[in-house]
Protein backbone atom coordinates (compact mmCIF):
# COMPACT_ATOMS: atom_id res chain seq x y z
CA UNK A 1 0.00 0.00 0.00
CA UNK A 2 2.51 2.08 0.84
CA UNK A 3 4.31 1.93 -2.76
CA UNK A 4 1.10 2.74 -4.08
CA UNK A 5 0.65 5.94 -2.75
CA UNK A 6 4.22 6.54 -2.94
CA UNK A 7 4.31 5.81 -7.13
CA UNK A 8 0.65 8.11 -6.98
CA UNK A 9 2.63 11.11 -5.35
CA UNK A 10 5.53 10.74 -7.44
CA UNK A 11 3.29 10.69 -10.50
CA UNK A 12 1.51 13.86 -9.35
CA UNK A 13 4.90 15.93 -8.23
CA UNK A 14 6.22 14.48 -12.03
CA UNK A 15 2.69 15.72 -13.90
CA UNK A 16 2.95 19.00 -12.22
CA UNK A 17 6.60 20.03 -12.24
CA UNK A 18 6.47 19.58 -16.03
CA UNK A 19 3.44 22.21 -16.22
CA UNK A 20 4.16 25.53 -17.27
CA UNK A 21 2.30 28.25 -15.45
CA UNK A 22 0.58 30.73 -17.91
CA UNK A 23 0.37 34.20 -16.77
CA UNK A 24 -2.25 36.25 -17.74
CA UNK A 25 -1.10 39.98 -19.54
CA UNK A 26 -0.40 42.71 -16.60
CA UNK A 27 -3.87 44.44 -17.91
CA UNK A 28 -6.19 40.91 -18.40
CA UNK A 29 -4.76 40.64 -14.72
CA UNK A 30 -5.93 43.85 -13.27
CA UNK A 31 -9.12 43.74 -15.18
CA UNK A 32 -9.84 40.46 -13.40
CA UNK A 33 -8.96 41.71 -10.75
CA UNK A 34 -10.28 44.84 -9.93
CA UNK A 35 -13.39 45.41 -11.98
CA UNK A 36 -16.51 43.52 -11.55
CA UNK A 37 -16.52 40.65 -14.19
CA UNK A 38 -20.21 40.06 -14.62
CA UNK A 39 -21.37 43.54 -14.32
CA UNK A 40 -20.75 46.96 -16.75
CA UNK A 41 -18.61 49.46 -15.48
CA UNK A 42 -17.15 52.31 -17.99
CA UNK A 43 -13.30 51.91 -18.59
CA UNK A 44 -12.76 54.93 -16.41
CA UNK A 45 -14.50 57.21 -14.43
CA UNK A 46 -17.35 57.64 -11.72
CA UNK A 47 -20.30 56.17 -12.92
CA UNK A 48 -23.68 56.00 -11.10
CA UNK A 49 -27.15 55.39 -11.88
CA UNK A 50 -28.82 53.45 -14.75
CA UNK A 51 -31.25 55.15 -16.58
CA UNK A 52 -32.91 53.68 -19.55
CA UNK A 53 -32.50 49.93 -20.11
CA UNK A 54 -33.60 47.82 -22.97
CA UNK A 55 -32.99 45.43 -25.81
CA UNK A 56 -33.75 46.38 -29.59
CA UNK A 57 -32.59 44.54 -32.66
CA UNK A 58 -30.48 41.95 -31.22
CA UNK A 59 -28.59 44.71 -28.93
CA UNK A 60 -28.78 45.53 -25.13
CA UNK A 61 -28.92 49.26 -24.25
CA UNK A 62 -27.35 50.78 -20.77
CA UNK A 63 -27.52 54.36 -20.13
CA UNK A 64 -26.08 55.59 -17.09
CA UNK A 65 -25.20 58.69 -14.94
CA UNK A 66 -21.30 59.12 -15.77
CA UNK A 67 -18.77 61.93 -15.31
CA UNK A 68 -16.38 61.67 -17.36
CA UNK A 69 -13.54 64.12 -15.83
CA UNK A 70 -12.64 62.46 -12.77
CA UNK A 71 -13.15 59.50 -10.62
CA UNK A 72 -15.79 61.44 -8.03
CA UNK A 73 -19.27 62.82 -8.67
CA UNK A 74 -19.13 65.81 -10.74
CA UNK A 75 -21.30 67.79 -13.86
CA UNK A 76 -23.71 64.50 -14.46
CA UNK A 77 -23.61 63.52 -18.41
CA UNK A 78 -25.89 60.02 -19.42
CA UNK A 79 -23.14 57.90 -21.28
CA UNK A 80 -24.42 54.34 -23.29
CA UNK A 81 -23.08 51.29 -23.23
CA UNK A 82 -24.39 48.28 -25.48
CA UNK A 83 -23.89 44.91 -25.46
CA UNK A 84 -25.11 41.50 -27.57
CA UNK A 85 -24.87 38.92 -24.71
CA UNK A 86 -24.78 40.91 -21.43
CA UNK A 87 -20.92 39.67 -20.79
CA UNK A 88 -19.02 41.91 -23.53
CA UNK A 89 -20.01 45.90 -23.18
CA UNK A 90 -18.41 48.27 -25.75
CA UNK A 91 -19.10 51.96 -24.93
CA UNK A 92 -21.08 54.29 -27.42
CA UNK A 93 -20.22 58.09 -27.45
CA UNK A 94 -21.98 59.99 -24.26
CA UNK A 95 -25.52 60.78 -25.40
CA UNK A 96 -26.10 63.52 -23.10
CA UNK A 97 -23.91 66.64 -21.86
CA UNK A 98 -24.65 69.07 -19.32
CA UNK A 99 -26.44 72.03 -21.02
CA UNK A 100 -28.51 75.48 -20.14
CA UNK A 101 -31.13 73.56 -17.87
CA UNK A 102 -28.30 71.96 -15.71
CA UNK A 103 -26.64 68.39 -15.36
CA UNK A 104 -28.17 65.14 -16.67
CA UNK A 105 -30.04 63.46 -13.38
CA UNK A 106 -31.91 60.27 -13.40
CA UNK A 107 -34.96 59.20 -15.99
CA UNK A 108 -35.67 56.44 -18.46
CA UNK A 109 -35.12 55.04 -21.47
CA UNK A 110 -38.55 53.43 -23.39
CA UNK A 111 -38.87 52.19 -27.21
CA UNK A 112 -41.62 53.82 -28.43
CA UNK A 113 -41.61 51.56 -31.55
CA UNK A 114 -45.44 52.64 -32.71
CA UNK A 115 -44.77 56.88 -32.46
CA UNK A 116 -47.35 56.89 -30.03
CA UNK A 117 -45.45 59.60 -29.09
CA UNK A 118 -45.85 61.64 -32.49
CA UNK A 119 -41.97 62.64 -32.41
CA UNK A 120 -40.86 60.63 -35.31
CA UNK A 121 -41.00 60.93 -38.69
CA UNK A 122 -41.63 57.05 -39.49
CA UNK A 123 -44.70 54.86 -37.77
CA UNK A 124 -41.79 52.31 -36.74
CA UNK A 125 -40.65 55.27 -33.72
CA UNK A 126 -37.63 55.35 -31.77
CA UNK A 127 -36.25 55.55 -28.66
CA UNK A 128 -37.57 58.51 -26.18
CA UNK A 129 -35.47 59.54 -23.05
CA UNK A 130 -37.42 61.53 -20.19
CA UNK A 131 -34.45 63.01 -18.01
CA UNK A 132 -34.26 64.90 -15.35
CA UNK A 133 -31.88 68.15 -15.38
CA UNK A 134 -30.70 69.71 -11.89
CA UNK A 135 -29.85 73.50 -12.49
CA UNK A 136 -31.59 75.95 -9.84
CA UNK A 137 -34.16 73.71 -9.67
CA UNK A 138 -35.30 70.32 -11.58
CA UNK A 139 -36.69 70.28 -14.41
CA UNK A 140 -38.26 67.13 -17.00
CA UNK A 141 -36.92 67.40 -20.39
CA UNK A 142 -37.36 64.90 -23.21
CA UNK A 143 -35.16 63.90 -26.08
CA UNK A 144 -35.45 61.68 -29.18
CA UNK A 145 -33.50 59.18 -31.21
CA UNK A 146 -34.00 57.58 -34.79
CA UNK A 147 -31.00 55.88 -34.98
CA UNK A 148 -30.68 53.40 -31.75
CA UNK A 149 -29.16 56.19 -29.51
CA UNK A 150 -26.32 56.91 -31.70
CA UNK A 151 -28.09 60.53 -31.78
CA UNK A 152 -30.43 62.74 -29.96
CA UNK A 153 -32.56 65.35 -30.55
CA UNK A 154 -33.86 67.29 -27.46
CA UNK A 155 -37.88 68.15 -27.72
CA UNK A 156 -37.98 72.05 -27.95
CA UNK A 157 -39.72 72.28 -24.41
CA UNK A 158 -39.39 71.79 -20.62
CA UNK A 159 -42.04 68.63 -20.26
CA UNK A 160 -41.75 69.70 -16.31
CA UNK A 161 -40.39 72.65 -14.35
CA UNK A 162 -39.89 73.04 -10.53
CA UNK A 163 -37.57 75.39 -10.76
CA UNK A 164 -38.96 77.92 -8.94
CA UNK A 165 -41.01 75.66 -6.45
CA UNK A 166 -41.37 76.99 -3.03
CA UNK A 167 -41.02 74.16 -1.19
CA UNK A 168 -37.91 73.76 -2.52
CA UNK A 169 -36.27 76.25 -0.40
CA UNK A 170 -37.87 74.58 2.73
Amino acid sequence: MKIIKYSIICLLMTILSNCKAQSLPKSSTEEFLYRPNFHFTPKSNWMNDPNGMFYLEGTYHLFFQYYPEGNKWGPMHWAHATSRDLLHWDEEPIAFYPDATGHMFSGSVVVDSTNSSGLFKSPEGGLVAIITSNGNGQRIEIAYSEDEGRTWQKYDKVVADWSQDPLQNQ
